[in-house]
């Protein structure tokens, strides 16, 4: 008799949150510290990008990406990028690419 054949969950094939910090920081031209930076008032594309991103790909719950981001309020930043990414192509060509580069 044959043993079973053991597939993996998704969730430990998805990358990890660092893979999509390093990738984002990596297409921005940005350091990890620059990435987690916020300033009252002021836009984070690279941070709202990588945030997204980790809703999307890897598999962790909102709570888990708040906490890697210093995040309290971390569901409308990704409701806020889904609307921005349908709009403006050139940030939408931008995230597919940096996804790409993930997966």
């Amino acid at each position: 008799m044959s043993r079973p054949l053991r597939i993996q969950s998704s969730r430990s094939l998805a990358p990890g949150l660092e893979d999509i910090q390093f990738a984002v920081c990596a297409s921005f031209g940005l350091d990890r510290k620059g990435l987690l930076s916020s300033r009252r008032g002021m836009s984070n594309d690279a941070r709202n990008v990588a945030i997204y991103l980790a809703r999307r790909l890897s598999g962790q719950t909102l709570a888990a990406i708040g906490a890697a981001f210093g995040l309290e309020n971390y569901s409308s930043v990704v409701c806020r990028m889904e609307q921005r990414i349908g709009k403006d192509r050139s940030l939408r060509r931008k995230v597919e690419a940096i996804e790409r580069r993930i997966l």
